[in-house]
């Protein structure tokens, strides 16, 4: 009976999940937060096809170049994914056992890993309630003998209040690296982010700014440092066939299903076509391993960034002055928008210094404007950043060094964080705000 009991129960989750998706299925307008790669021609596709399985340094060279134009007057190296980047940092500044490392308590786990691979311990900052990024008065209160890094995280595209902690980096002689994963193109009194630190972080994968499916950037103006990584960069490997293949399958998938139209296909689909297609498992992906607290080693950590994914780099990055205006856009009506519906923005959001470029549109609903299950109708809420100080893994926090109150402000607005996508046309733009406003209470 006990036995019958439980096969009763597992199959009604099993029911139940299916029908979840079924559900979403039906959808004619559902959100997400990446956005497929429809405006690249068919005829751009074939020749990005090319170069699935084939390095091309001369392409790389030209995608890091502009990258690097839209930054500063230093240079760019590429990854198969930005934490490999962080990672070359670290092994820079020869970070080891007993050294510490300043990190945002308001991250994704593949920061952390990054730094247990080298024996360093990880100290959490706190949050800055006004921007959602580093704090520098919390940074500063970490600082000891033993602090070799400061990591400096711009979130959702705000910048935080860099130029502060460049002054106390620079007065206790650390190295400080920006994390831009979230953010490219914002200012702070016309400079831009990424320029401030000894190096930057830049996240290229299909949930950033720029979306090459996966990948990283690595920007420096440091002489030392670049000379480093063109000594280093050429012993790279590549990525393994099958996980090129993985990715190309992604691309192609995402190009046809991601956008409001089709994207609540997606959750019944991708596991059926993992059935179905070979290499189109998630088990296939090797980047999926960088989220532990017991990292694996592996001969392709770090690896160069397939040649595939600059050529859509490039297509990206062609369109991104476009984009990033249109962002521009998009925050100013969401803030009109929030003003009547009294929702809780981040006060950046109002710094006349700042010229954001939003990754997300954020609010905090402390005020419970918007009912979840509300939003779960149009949005997919699961993917919100950040509801936790480390996203990205299912482990406890503990096993990272985290223990509960290291970061209070991050784990308050954990709970209340709600974010809008900008990876969107105008036309659902407007749609979304349409559909926020009727889900949204006017009462505070």
């Amino acid at each position: 009976m006990k036995k019958f009991n439980h096969l009763k129960s597992y199959l009604n989750i099993i029911l139940s999940k299916f029908f979840k998706k079924l559900r979403l299925f039906r959808k004619g307008f559902y959100l997400s937060f990446i956005e497929g790669h429809y405006s690249i021609s068919n005829k751009d596709i074939k020749r990005i096809k090319k170069f699935k399985h084939l390095n091309n340094s001369k392409i790389i060279s030209k995608y890091e170049k502009k990258f690097a134009r839209f930054i500063g007057e230093g240079k760019c190296f590429s990854f198969a994914a930005a934490r490999m980047g962080f990672y070359e940092l670290l092994k820079f500044n020869e970070i080891k056992k007993g050294d510490e490392v300043i990190l945002l308590g308001f991250t994704c786990a593949v920061m952390a890993n990054a730094i247990i691979k080298t024996g360093a311990k990880i100290i959490f900052s706190d949050i800055d309630i006004n921007n959602l990024g580093s704090n520098p008065n919390s940074i500063e209160s970490l600082i000891t003998k033993k602090t070799k890094i400061i990591v400096a995280q711009h979130s959702f595209g705000i910048p935080c209040e860099i130029g502060k902690i460049k002054e106390i980096a620079k007065k206790n002689k650390i190295f400080l690296i920006e994390d831009c994963s979230l953010t490219l193109g914002s200012k702070i009194t016309d400079k831009v982010v990424g320029s401030f630190g000894d190096a930057s972080i830049f996240s290229t994968d299909h949930t950033k700014p720029i979306n090459t499916i996966t990948g990283g950037i690595l920007y420096t103006e440091q002489p030392i440092l670049i000379k480093y990584l063109k000594k280093r960069r050429d012993n790279y490997p590549e990525l393994n066939y099958k996980n090129k293949e993985y990715l190309w399958n992604v691309f192609i998938f995402e190009r046809i299903f991601c956008n409001p139209l089709q994207n609540g296909k997606i959750e019944l689909l991708k596991p059926i076509l993992g059935l179905i297609i070979p290499n189109f498992k998630l088990i296939n992906n090797e980047l999926i391993k960088d989220n532990l607290s017991s990292p694996k080693s592996r001969k392709t950590y770090p690896a160069k960034l397939p040649t595939f994914c600059a050529l859509i780099g490039l297509k990206e990055l062609e369109k991104w002055e476009r984009v990033s205006k249109e962002r521009i856009i998009y925050l100013k009506k969401f803030i009109d928008l929030s003003s009547e519906l009294n929702l809780v923005l981040p006060k950046s959001y109002f710094d006349r210094r700042l010229l954001i470029i939003p990754l997300r549109l954020i609010w905090i609903d402390k005020n419970k404007n918007a009912n979840l299950e509300n939003l779960r109708n149009f949005l997919d809420i699961e993917s919100f950043w950040f509801k936790k100080p480390l996203i990205g893994t299912n482990e406890s926090l503990k096993n990272f060094n985290y223990e509960r109150n290291f970061c209070k402000n991050s784990e308050l607005v954990n709970q209340f964080i709600r974010n809008l996508p900008c990876a969107i046309e105008s036309k659902f733009f407007e749609k979304m705000l349409n559909c926020l406003r009727i889900n949204c209470s006017k009462e505070t």
